[in-house]
């Protein structure tokens, strides 16, 4: 009996340090004392800003495409002092999390950015389309 409530002790806990490990970036844009605040009275927020990420950017491969034309994004600041400029290993790594940086956005219009001298492309889609998705898969 021991052994399984050690065990479900350990899998909440570790379930609990991963939510946080998965918001670390949430953390890091809004500071940790908001974070919070907003986790316990409004975590639908926390649910929309993780979606948001996740499914407001695309980063794919311009298969050929001129684009010159496109800023780039490596130019693009980060939101908050300290954090890490964006790179070619940043953007095409699991760790990227467009929501950090100043990407533009709007309600609806999609905006585009090269990635450096790469083949790669990151989609910045309309707000309303990223909300319209949410909505429905809630």
């Amino acid at each position: 009996m021991g052994k399984i409530l050690l065990l479900v002790t350990s899998l909440f806990c570790s379930a609990g340090l991963s939510a946080q490990q998965d918001h670390d970036w949430l953390i890091a844009l809004f500071g940790e004392e908001d974070y919070a605040t907003v986790a316990e009275n409004a975590p639908e927020k926390i649910e929309y800003y993780t979606f948001a990420d996740e499914h407001g950017y695309l980063v794919q491969m311009a298969e050929g495409k001129d684009l010159s034309g496109y800023p780039d994004a490596l130019t693009i600041a980060p939101k908050k002092d300290g954090m890490v400029p964006l790179s070619v290993d940043l953007i095409l790594s699991d760790e990227f999390h467009p929501s950090l940086y100043r990407f533009k956005t709007t309600m609806n219009d999609t905006h585009w950015y090269r990635v450096g001298d790469t083949d790669y492309v990151i989609t910045v889609l309309p707000l309303t389309s990223v909300q319209n998705k949410f909505n429905s898969e809630e």
